[in-house]
């Protein structure tokens, strides 16, 4: 163990300092984001020193000071701020977010004034309307913050200005982007405008050619536009680029080489192909996105390299376009489609093909009414496979009358990953259609539909059900291979012992569920356990959360019961169930989990009892003191008994037992003085032991030992906030 892992440790056991710590921890996480609509509310947050990212929706402007200074993203939001003062800004900037503009004005300030304001500054999204002819002044902009690498205009930004050679001279910048309507001005780009050491490069309005030399040998991303003037040149993409994104246009072979990503879109026009006797896209490209925006597009047969492996289609109101046999080359090992149409026709996805993502959303059945997803249809070769079909019926849509059980994946599959998209709700489970070998099924969000046991394989390791599902589960319904299951997010049926299979680790149960949890209901050798934040019912039984947890999430923003067990303090050694548990009592104190959502309605109640207990002692205090007195008083009536006897020395006596009668009361007061202070530090130790065993019985109760991490809110933290030892 190094000095340093010595020097934390001796902070860290210490119990104040670990306090303030996990205090500073906890202020850092909860104030990282903060936004605000007024300036007085910002002015007179508590906590402002520790916002690190800061969201302005007012409409009065900031002024010096405003911003806390350890603010290092500034959103702005509003319009009337798309051009605040840069001397406002605190060194700590690192990200400035401008408003979206729409009413004319523009943002028009000064890059030098950035400079002067932050050396962080890195990060500088601009917006709609922005204005930044000022820039082309070279003595204003070579001065630039040297520490800003990136620039970026929103797609619908109306900046348009021309940029001269020499604007990015001091090479910091490697993200830029000029938005979709810049088109520098009009006029052709020069050789030198943009540096080497640009990596990533968007120009998809310029309109002009793309000479040589242009683009710089360091840019590896490049997103650009072909118009009929603009026709690039061959040699004007570099060797360095691998991610290419284009609106349509015909890219030849020797125009990009080393291109290995190609993304074609189309905003303005149809993409067609005019070359279809062979293929047009470098035989370097393994991966092809074509996403034309709602707009069609063809699909030459020939177009597509052999040596592609990545194909993305996205083609939406396109009713001529469908993907025939021997259309996709053998190598593909990964498909993407979204279509509003048969798309796919029958035995024409390659043999080879591993994943497949395919999403049918169709919008008039009557015309389509069958996209012949049957026995066959996908390879025996797919590993991976997701469906999103917008039906909710086995007859409706996808499927004609007639073959309403038609819906089948050929068992001698290499299936692994079954998952069913956001529109999918059809009961598929009217007959074991899942192959055998599944290991991973995930539903999507609006997926609703009961699981009736056995109809799932025990392959299945990982199971996520449906957003909306909140069907009654029952015995067999959750294969007994499932290790990890998530319920969806509106789940809330109670949940019976034995329901949930032994083998499950991992249990999340969703955002709604809010059922009284029995003994059982989560079954033994559960590892972790996520608690909904809706949760409010009681944890009153040991062993509902079972010994085997080592994680337990328990987010309950507003916990309304107490997490207690009456126990009978003089037996609590005799009782099984009360057994101190010096594990996750060590946990406790060395960890300082604070976090643990128990209410504090139990130790008021505590308290409460506790300050009898005080008045009782009080009380019997009382009485001793009272008998003490009696017997002084019987022995000084013994004494005068003896009066006549010794009359001739009551004087003498009287003097003496004045005297020392008034000393007595004299040492009493101050007696009785130190008595009550240590009275009161008795008690005070005392009661903070009684809360801190009771604190413990209640732990050593309801969590198991095996617990090593607890997540639990902070509303009912008082609980052990009252109790810090």
């Amino acid at each position: 163990m190094n000095e340093n892992e010595d020097l934390f440790l001796n902070i860290w056991r210490n119990n104040i300092l670990r306090e303030k710590i996990l205090k500073f921890i906890d202020l850092f996480r909860i104030n990282n984001f903060k936004s605000f609509k007024e300036i007085n509310d910002l002015l007179s947050f508590e906590y402002r020193e520790f916002i690190i990212e800061l969201e302005y929706c007012g409409k009065k402007e900031l002024s010096i000071g405003d911003i806390p200074s350890n603010v290092e993203t500034l959103i702005l939001t509003r319009n009337e701020l798309s051009n605040v003062p840069v001397e406002i800004l605190p060194s700590s900037i690192k990200k400035i977010v401008f408003p979206m503009n729409n009413n004319g004005s523009s943002f028009s300030t000064p890059f030098t004034k950035f400079n002067k304001c932050s050396k962080n500054l890195s990060n500088l999204q601009c917006v709609e309307n922005v204005n930044l002819f000022i820039i082309n002044q070279r003595e204003e902009f070579i001065l630039i913050p040297k520490s800003l690498t990136s620039i970026s205009f929103c797609k619908k930004s109306l900046f348009n200005e021309m940029l001269t050679p020499g604007i990015f001279a001091n090479k910091s910048i490697k993200y830029l982007n000029l938005g979709d309507n810049w088109d520098n001005g009009g006029k052709l780009l020069e050789n030198g405008v943009f540096e080497y050491g640009l990596l990533e490069l968007s120009i998809p309005g310029y309109s002009n050619a793309l000479l040589p030399g242009v683009i710089p040998k360091s840019v590896t991303s490049l997103s650009i536009a072909q118009s009929a003037k603009n026709e690039i040149k061959e040699d004007s993409i570099p060797n360095s680029v691998t991610k290419l994104y284009l609106t349509p246009i015909d890219v030849e072979r020797k125009k990009a080489p080393t291109v290995r990503c190609i993304g074609i879109s189309s905003i303005k026009s149809k993409l067609s192909f005019s070359n279809e006797k062979k293929s047009l896209l470098p035989s370097s490209v393994k991966r092809l996105i074509i996403k034309p925006n709602m707009v069609a597009f063809n699909l030459p047969q020939t177009l597509l390299p052999m040596t592609l492996t990545d194909l993305t289609l996205h083609s939406y109101e396109n009713e001529g376009l469908i993907i025939k046999k021997g259309m996709l080359p053998n190598c593909l090992k990964s498909l993407k489609v979204a279509t509003d149409y048969k798309f796919i026709e029958y035995d024409s996805l390659p043999s080879g093909l591993k994943y497949l993502k395919y999403r049918v959303s169709i919008p008039d059945h009557t015309k389509y009414p069958n996209c012949d997803i049957v026995h066959g249809f996908f390879p025996q070769s797919l590993s991976h496979l997701c469906l999103n079909m917008s039906f909710t019926s086995v007859s409706a849509g996808l499927f004609s009358p007639n073959q309403r059980n038609s819906f089948s994946i050929d068992k001698r599959t290499c299936l692994e990953t079954l998952e069913f998209g956001e529109d999918f709700n059809c009961n598929i489970f009217c007959e074991k259609i899942i192959p055998h070998g599944v290991t991973t099924l995930s539903f999507g969000f609006n997926y609703d539909q009961p699981i009736k046991p056995g109809v799932l394989p025990n392959t299945i390791t990982n199971l996520k059900l449906g957003g909306r599902f909140n069907h009654r589960l029952l015995p067999g319904s959750i294969p007994d291979s499932v290790v990890n299951l998530q319920f969806g997010y509106y789940y809330n049926k109670s949940i019976e012992p034995g329901v949930l299979p032994n083998s499950l680790k991992s249990i999340n149960l969703g955002n709604c569920f809010d059922q009284y949890l029995f003994v059982g209901s989560i079954p033994m050798g559960t590892e972790k356990l996520i608690i909904s934040p809706c949760f409010n019912q009681p944890i009153d039984r040991v062993g509902i959360f079972p010994s085997s947890l080592t994680y337990l999430s328990f987010n309950v923003k507003d916990y309304h019961h107490p997490v207690y067990i009456s126990v009978d303090y003089n037996n609590q050694y005799d009782d099984e169930n009360n057994q101190i548990n010096e594990n996750l009592k060590s946990i406790i104190k060395n960890n300082n989990i604070d976090k643990l959502n128990l209410n504090e309605n139990n130790i008021e109640e505590q308290q409460q009892q506790e300050q009898q207990y005080d008045q009782n002692d009080q009380y019997y205090e009382y009485n001793e003191n009272y008998n003490e007195n009696n017997e002084y008083y019987n022995e000084n009536n013994e004494n005068n008994e003896n009066y006549n006897e010794n009359n001739e020395n009551y004087n003498e006596n009287n003097e003496n037992y004045e005297y020392y009668d008034n000393q007595d009361y004299q040492y009493y007061d101050e007696d009785n003085k130190d008595y009550q202070e240590y009275q009161e530090y008795e008690e005070y130790q005392e009661y903070q032991n009684k809360k801190e065993e009771i604190c413990n019985i209640v732990f050593e109760c309801i969590f198991p030992s095996s617990i090593k991490k607890l997540e639990l809110s902070s509303v009912v933290k008082s609980l052990i906030e009252k109790n810090k030892y």
